[in-house]
């Protein structure tokens, strides 16, 4: 699970010791994750391919990141943050 923090811009990451700041990469490794969804599901079906392959590229999986940083179930705000930790 990720959740992006709009006011400081970091993102957060859900693992063992509860939510901690991605400080090494972990979105990075995890757009590997959807780009082979991609490839598993473009068969035979050349146009998917290509995107599959455009969105590989380190640019592609900042972008897809850069795009996740504004959809509704990943963005938060501080004030949403359980305060105690």
């Amino acid at each position: 699970m990720i959740r992006f923090v709009y006011e400081t811009g970091v993102w957060m990451v859900w693992g063992d010791a509860g939510w901690e700041q991605d400080t090494n990469g972990q979105l990075m490794r995890m757009t590997k994750a959807v780009i082979r969804e991609l490839v598993d599901e473009a068969g035979d079906d050349k146009e998917l391919w290509y995107h599959a392959k455009k969105s590989a590229s380190v640019s592609g999986r900042k972008a897809m990141i850069a795009s996740a940083a504004v959809e509704k179930d990943i963005i938060t705000n501080i004030s949403q943050w359980d305060r105690d930790g």
